[in-house]
């Protein structure tokens, strides 16, 4: 059984997506789109074979298509998306979901039943990430109390142009854009958020370029959060994670798990273990960027085509907003956010 794909925005995300889905067997690449009309040249050269398309409409209209992946700026997914729904096919968005809570909800709620959704939240799906999230489910850790978070990546040096930069496209800076991953490990692996008290710092752009935030859980658990886009010496991003509990703790990277145990489990021996990442069995069948991507792309098609709910759905995205948005919140009015009390669930 195959499946026809279109790709909607042809810039980095888009064309990542591209390449990882020419690897899957009963993937079958059907269109791509970008209102960018310089791009169809480019786009023929290295897809001779998958029609071009600088309208969204009249590619529906043109060309048979079960699944897209929209890889456009984040203030047209929902335009974008409403289009999709109306068309009747599953849709991947890369992260954010949105560029602002209203647009996400929109989003859910023209979203189908029957429609498969999910939200490109990778790092799920980095062989580190979801090896830590099957140990913490083992409750190795004992009761977690604390965690300490981070995630750097040196991209902002100086004045910077382009929409990523405008808050009324991005949505915001480096919590929107870039910690969004963190934010998304962080309620995957410890559940939903009571309270938030951020604060930001603008030091290049018009949004904020590095932050701090406090949040506790209903769960009990503090965390915090520190996020910046202009520290030197980070190529690509790095997340960290320190999680404490009363029978251990774990330091994560994007290289290793590290873990502490007060006394051995059936699993590990007392004292200190190392998981670097080479030694963690994953299911990447292709490498370009990194292994998640693949494994994420494989994933999504196999939901598609088996009617299965994806690892990160649609409503997980619209989740990690409610938070991002509760970030933003306590940062303009200099106060602590109950998450529930003044943004709902869908």
């Amino acid at each position: 059984m195959s499946i026809r794909v279109g790709i909607i925005g042809l810039g980095k995300m888009g064309i990542l997506h591209t390449a990882q889905l020419k690897t899957i067997p009963q993937v079958q690449i059907a269109a791509t789109m970008d209102v960018d009309k310089r791009l169809a040249p480019y786009s023929r050269k290295i897809n001779p074979d998958i029609p071009f398309y600088s309208d969204l409409e009249n590619m529906f209209h043109s060309e048979s298509i079960d699944v897209v992946y929209i890889c456009t700026p984040a203030f047209t997914h929902y335009r974008v998306s409403r289009t999709c729904s109306e068309n009747k096919v599953h849709q991947f968005i890369e992260k954010p979901l949105a560029h602002n809570l209203e647009s996400a909800k929109k989003i859910i709620d023209s979203s189908r039943a029957e429609m498969i959704f999910a939200t490109g939240y990778s790092f799920a799906f980095h062989p580190i990430f979801h090896k830590t999230k099957e140990l913490l489910e083992q409750k190795l850790l004992g009761n977690i109390y604390r965690v300490y978070s981070s995630t750097f990546i040196s991209v902002v040096r100086k004045k910077q142009s382009g929409w990523l930069y405008k808050k009324e496209k991005s949505g915001g800076g480096i919590v929107i854009n870039s910690a969004s991953h963190l934010i998304h490990l962080l309620w995957w692996y410890f559940g939903d958020i009571r309270s938030i008290y951020s604060r930001s710092r603008s030091v290049y752009t018009d949004v904020e370029d590095c932050a701090f935030v406090c949040m506790e859980f209903k769960n009990g658990i503090q965390n915090m959060m520190d996020v910046s886009w202009c520290t030197p010496g980070y190529r690509l991003q790095e997340i960290n994670l320190t999680i404490e509990g009363t029978h251990g703790k774990m330091e994560v990277s994007n290289d290793m798990i590290k873990l502490y145990l007060k006394k051995s489990s059936p699993s590990f021996k007392k004292g200190w273990t190392t998981l670097h990442k080479i030694d963690i069995r994953d299911s990447a069948k292709f490498f370009l960027g990194s292994e998640e991507f693949n494994i994420e792309d494989n994933h999504f098609i196999d939901c598609c085509l088996n009617k299965k709910t994806p690892l990160v759905s649609g409503k997980d995205g619209y989740e990690v907003q409610r938070i991002i948005q509760g970030i933003y919140r306590s940062g303009e009015q200099n106060k602590v956010v109950d998450l529930d009390k003044e943004i709902p669930h869908v």
